[in-house]
């Protein structure tokens, strides 16, 4: 972020339980019909541990890990002692949105950076009972939602079609059903998939304070269950829950998107020989200089009868790579 608050104005959207598959609908979302598009293809991060907002979201804003002397449950500290980003920007909250803060400085356009730290799709799932229901119906309606109000926000930017867009999360969520563990020891301070405290089970992992550089001793639940939850289903089974170690709670996405990118132009070169009427090979080079990953590959040459109606190949080209296929022609031409 502060790399690309150097080129221009930029957006930073922070969506509170924002995991990996759902930054890629969110991002389906946002580039349908090219409202915006890809500057830099989705690329994987890892929430600081343990995965809960007090501790994960506190270190992404602060970019120090909890067991900083400065360190406060509150996220909005940990951008306060920032100070690159108390310098050039803004923090704005849901609240903000409501009381119409964000978009003032928006349409305002005096600030380099604008932070919306928004909770709204981490509610859902302290809120909902029903986990089918959230993951195929609300999940996405609440995606949809934030996607609409993203591309209204930008639009209110003097600098639009420049205006960089950068979204980003704190942690994921586990999604279905869940069991509730019992007390293991009245010593610990339990709360989701983890807790405050070292004990001596073997359903629990120790982060230790020293090693993790954490403010305190954490113990963290090896699989699915939880300690507790916000909500609960009528069979007392706990929907939606993080805290843990699970990759669905760990591993988070960082994508950049914006209304017009210059792509440079993709290089592809074919070549072979063969004998006519016999097998051969054709070598096909792609050559990728952007700074976004080309997928879903369809080799059409129309000189060549098996590839007139094109044929997939299997893998990607990553930005700024360049890779080479073998391709089997059954029958060389004249």
């Amino acid at each position: 972020v502060q790399e690309l608050c150097s080129q221009g104005p930029v957006f930073w959207i922070v969506v509170d339980g924002l995991g990996w598959l759902d930054h890629q609908a969110l991002l389906a979302l946002l580039t349908e019909q090219k409202r915006l598009q890809l500057e830099r293809g989705l690329e994987p991060r890892f929430s600081i541990l343990p995965t809960k907002t007090e501790y994960a979201k506190w270190s992404l804003y602060s970019q120090r890990r909890p067991g900083h002397s400065s360190w406060k449950r509150d996220a909005g500290e940990g951008f306060k002692v920032n100070d690159f980003l108390t310098r050039n920007g803004k923090r704005y909250t849901d609240n903000d949105v409501t009381k119409k803060r964000l978009q003032k400085d928006l349409q305002l356009g005096n600030q380099q950076l604008y932070c919306w730290d928004t909770d709204r799709f981490d509610k859902l799932f302290h809120d909902e009972v029903d986990w089918e229901e959230l993951y195929t119906v609300k999940r996405f309606r609440e995606l949809r939602a934030i996607a609409e109000d993203i591309i209204r926000f930008v639009d209110m930017h003097p600098q639009k079609e420049t205006l960089r867009v950068v979204i980003a999360s704190d942690h994921g969520q586990l999604m279905g059903k869940s069991n509730k563990l019992p007390a293991v020891s009245e010593d610990l301070e339990r709360k989701g998939r983890m807790a405050i405290g070292k004990a001596d089970h073997p359903q629990l992992v120790d982060l230790d304070k020293e090693r993790f550089d954490l403010p305190h001793d954490i113990s963290i639940i090896r699989g699915s269950s939880s300690f507790s939850s916000f909500s609960y289903a009528d069979d007392k089974s706990i929907v939606g829950c993080h805290g843990g170690l699970y990759p669905e709670e760990v591993v988070i996405g960082f994508s950049v998107l914006t209304r017009l990118v210059q792509r440079l132009p993709v290089i592809v070169n074919c070549s072979g020989s063969g004998r006519p009427g016999e097998t051969g090979i054709l070598k096909v080079e792609i050559c990728n200089p952007n700074a976004i990953t080309i997928s879903d590959l369809k080799l059409v040459v129309n000189q060549l009868d098996n590839l007139q109606q094109g044929i997939e190949l299997t893998g990607t080209v990553a930005p700024k790579e360049t890779l080479t296929f073998d391709i089997e022609i059954l029958d060389w031409p004249e």
